[in-house]
């Protein structure tokens, strides 16, 4: 984190950031890490972005840092669905899911494979081709309601969670709807009196431009083939951020 926030420039404690690509989500951690009072962190992405054990901070491995925040209490990660019970679930910091530090609630689908089986998660969506319900919403997270009561929220999002017709990322795409995104939104911000103390959003889409084999091979090997209009991202993109801008203010008392 000290590579990340002396180098942002004053923000209001109760911002709302636009970052751009999902490529920059590792400067949430320094939004976060700003606040010294307790708060949960809500992540609504569809990657992980928890890997631990790498030496470097990036878009994958902000919330690993994140979640050992002394300011932070409970991280709730909604809508996960990319790269959790692969190869890369051995780089999951297990320790802290399963004590509940980290809270997981996926998108459509439990997780497999390694400590999956042991670990506390549910699916968003009761049936993967059926969108949520306010009361699947309520059931899910009703227990937590005390926790998030407790202590104001900061929230972070990566549009690459919602399903690839509301949003264009540089990323693999989820399969949220902004209907279930700004749901979620709306529930965790009601459950915490409306005390939000700053959000940040990203996932934006624009035209990959690398120099040099390592940052080639990284984005051959980690960004899919998008084929889609600059002018048809831009559309998308602005309709979700104005949604989502929408649902942050609508309960907001910060």
């Amino acid at each position: 984190m000290a590579t990340v926030e002396p180098l942002l420039p004053p923000i209001p404690q109760a911002a709302i950031v636009f970052v751009g690509s999902g490529d920059f989500h590792h400067v949430s951690l320094g939004l976060v890490g700003r606040r010294r009072e307790p708060c949960n962190l809500l992540v609504l992405d569809a990657h992980p972005d928890w890997m631990r054990g790498v030496p470097f901070l990036h878009c994958g491995t902000w919330l690993y840092h994140a979640a050992r925040l002394p300011n932070v209490a409970t991280v709730y990660h909604v809508g996960g669905q990319i790269d959790f019970d692969n190869h890369f679930r051995w780089l999951a910091p297990w320790s802290l899911l399963q004590s509940g530090k980290i809270k997981v609630i996926s998108a459509a689908r439990r997780f497999h494979g390694g400590r999956w089986e042991t670990t506390n998660h549910q699916p968003l969506r009761a049936n993967p081709d059926e969108p949520v319900l306010p009361s699947r919403v309520e059931a899910l997270f009703g227990r937590d309601r005390a926790d998030l009561a407790a202590r104001p929220l900061h929230i972070s999002i990566d549009k690459d969670v919602l399903c690839a017709a509301e949003a264009a990322s540089n990323w693999d795409c989820g399969c949220l709807t902004l209907a279930e995104v700004t749901g979620v939104i709306r529930h965790f911000l009601a459950a915490a009196h409306g005390r939000l103390v700053g959000a940040d959003i990203v996932g934006d889409w624009s035209p990959v431009r690398v120099r040099g084999p390592v940052a080639m091979a990284l984005h051959h090997f980690e960004h899919p083939r998008v084929a889609i209009a600059s002018d048809e991202a831009t559309r998308r993109n602005l309709r979700a951020n104005l949604a989502l801008l929408a649902a942050l203010l609508e309960t907001s008392t910060g």
